[in-house]
């Protein structure tokens, strides 16, 4: 029979093991990171919300890519025109602008991390944008 040193490192390799195994869903319960599944155009997208300032100052800056069927949904306090741009953007993106009840009022298609500083408006007053890889819609 081990002795009580031996088991007590039994349980923590154990302990450890099982935290790197579920890496993923510990960090997501640390993170809480908000998210919503949407349909745009026939397509089913899982998203992380940016609702706070932080969150929407960081967008998709610095990730190194996108999942086809993942995004960012921005969600704006109240309707305006806000601008984007691609600084410290790895890879291009679609922005999708949406109204308050998610229907599409624009879409910047293809824009490109090396077009930073340049800053990309809504087209008319918007209350939520979606950033997703380019060409999933339309």
């Amino acid at each position: 029979m081990p002795s009580k040193n031996k088991r007590l490192i039994i349980i923590v390799v154990v302990f450890f093991i099982l935290i790197i195994i579920n890496s993923d869903r510990i960090l997501n319960l640390w993170t809480s990171k908000k998210t919503e599944t949407i349909i745009i155009s026939d397509k089913t997208f899982n998203l992380e919300i940016a609702d706070d300032p932080k969150e929407m100052a960081q967008g998709l800056s610095g990730r190194p890519s996108l999942a086809k069927s993942t995004g960012l949904l921005f969600v704006f306090d109240q309707p305006g025109r806000y601008g984007f741009w691609m600084k410290d953007m790895n890879f291009p993106i679609d922005i999708v602008w949406l109204d308050k009840n998610k229907k599409i009022l624009g879409v910047s298609k293809n824009l490109q991390p090396d077009s930073y500083p340049q800053i990309f408006y809504s087209p008319t007053s918007t209350s939520y944008a979606l950033e997703i890889n380019t060409d999933l819609i339309y």
